[in-house]
């Protein structure tokens, strides 16, 4: 999966869960999808980060309290059979609220997404668009 657009918007995500450590069955395989691996492991936190040092990354952070919210987070990707295959890691991986990819041509002409959220509920899309700009 290519990161260059996302790299130039994002530093890193800090996403929060209720346990990271229990997060690792959904966040290890579908970080991994999206070319991300594991470099740190601490009780209250996990980062992923890709191949490029200084590159963006993902903390996975342990919060008691936490409540998801109705935000969501939608990750690039670089065909139709991207979508569909980092969407399948997602499902299999625990995934819940899980749409299959479609097309979406109320968001633009092509628009190709899967909608999911991780087992503790933040909301996640992954999509393609053919198009560089959003209708």
């Amino acid at each position: 999966m290519s990161t260059s657009s996302l790299s130039i918007l994002c530093d890193h995500l800090d996403i929060r869960v209720r346990h990271a450590e229990a997060a690792r069955t959904f966040y290890d395989p579908f970080c991994a999808a999206l070319g991300l691996t594991v470099v740190e492991v601490l009780p209250k936190w996990i980062t992923y980060e890709g191949p490029s040092p200084g590159g963006w990354f993902v903390a996975i952070e342990s919060e008691a309290n936490f409540v998801a919210s109705a935000s969501r987070i939608a990750f690039r990707a670089g065909s139709h059979e991207e979508v569909e295959r980092i969407a399948d890691v997602a499902r299999r991986a625990g995934a819940t609220d899980f749409e299959a990819p479609q097309l979406c041509p109320e968001y633009s002409a092509g628009y190709y997404a899967s909608f999911f959220s991780d087992p503790d509920g933040n909301k996640y899309e992954v999509c393609y668009r053919p198009a560089a700009h959003c209708s």
